[in-house]
């Protein structure tokens, strides 16, 4: 789990990217790996991640429509790669079979790659020893995730934008030492979170933009490790805030255009590490900023398109001790 005071922005952040001379010492001394890098290289395909040596490929993120089942064979010229990503790429399930040969990967991605179909799933399923893997705007649906039971390594599953139901959930439960996971924007309800009622080992869970109410949150009570819940646009209301109040190891909350008032907030008070909030389009108004002022943990607090007045946000600003707090009354004071 990350420490209280990290982020969960997932970005990189180049600022002395290498030159193709430096992608090019990372196949060492070997013609035939030089020359696949060579050729990746050639067409535009420059996310290549060194190991601490710089001489040896750890990872590769082929990117765009031009990247075909062909480019993918020379992977196993690198057996040593342990991450690679195909993001919106022409590869069909052939190139995701070429994967099964690379004995090391344990961090996989397969986003908007149109071609693939749920046979690729399938074969996924072999990469047992794979431990964080995003599906993001697959095609991927309910059988597709049954496929994936045997990952028994996965901490880490991204289904986001996919065809996936509440039935699909079913299967993620399986996978037992599942720690994160993305399922926004997909057909979840309250009826799949009911499949989560064991997994106690995740502590991130995105759940926003799906039918997801009061009744669903109920069923994650007994989840105390979690640690970052997303619940923007569900139609979740201070109920839930209750079942969140067990969570105390929570950090990150976000409740924006959901259907938590005023009356909820005091339910925060027992959170002793939240860290963000985002109440961003409720309508939250003066009445909780009481409340509020007794979560002296928060760094950073959203309340913009809310009902607070200019008071109300001047007394947070005083009475808490971050002064991030976004509100509709301009940026937060340095």
């Amino acid at each position: 789990m990350p420490a209280d005071n990290e982020t969960t922005d997932d970005f990189w952040i180049a600022l002395d990217p290498p030159g193709d001379t430096e992608r090019l010492a990372y196949a060492g001394d070997d013609p035939n790996r030089r020359a696949a890098i060579a050729r990746w290289l050639a067409l535009g395909q420059r996310d290549l991640t060194p190991d601490k040596s710089g001489r040896q490929l750890e990872g590769i993120n082929f990117r765009g429509p031009e990247i075909r089942d062909e480019h993918l064979r020379d992977l196993v010229l690198f057996p040593e790669l342990t991450s690679v990503g195909l993001t919106a790429t022409g590869v069909t399930d052939v190139g995701v079979e070429i994967l099964l040969q690379l004995p090391n990967v344990d961090v996989l991605g397969v986003s908007e790659c149109s071609r693939v179909t749920n046979a690729a799933w399938k074969t996924l399923g072999r990469l047992t020893k794979l431990v964080v893997l995003d599906l993001e705007k697959s095609s991927i649906d309910n059988e597709g995730v049954a496929a994936l039971r045997g990952l028994q390594k996965l901490s880490r599953l991204h289904l986001s934008d996919t065809k996936i139901t509440s039935a699909a959930l079913e299967h993620v439960a399986a996978l037992r030492k599942l720690e994160w996971l993305c399922v926004e924007r997909t057909r979840i309800d309250d009826d799949g979170l009911r499949h989560l009622r064991n997994s106690i080992r995740l502590y991130a869970l995105w759940l926003h933009e799906t039918a997801v109410t009061d009744d669903g949150v109920a069923h994650l009570s007994a989840l105390e490790n979690l640690w970052q819940l997303l619940l923007r646009d569900t139609r979740i209301g201070d109920a839930s805030l209750r079942i969140v109040s067990g969570f105390s190891k929570m950090h990150t909350l976000d409740l924006q255009n959901t259907q938590v008032t005023s009356g909820g907030i005091a339910s925060l008070a027992h959170l002793p590490k939240l860290f963000n909030l985002f109440l961003d389009g409720t309508a939250v108004d003066d009445r909780c900023v009481d409340d509020l002022t007794k979560v002296q943990s928060l760094r950073t607090l959203s309340l913009k398109r809310t009902k607070l007045s200019l008071a109300g946000i001047e007394r947070l600003r005083t009475s808490l001790k971050t002064q991030r707090i976004f509100s509709d009354f301009g940026l937060p004071k340095r």
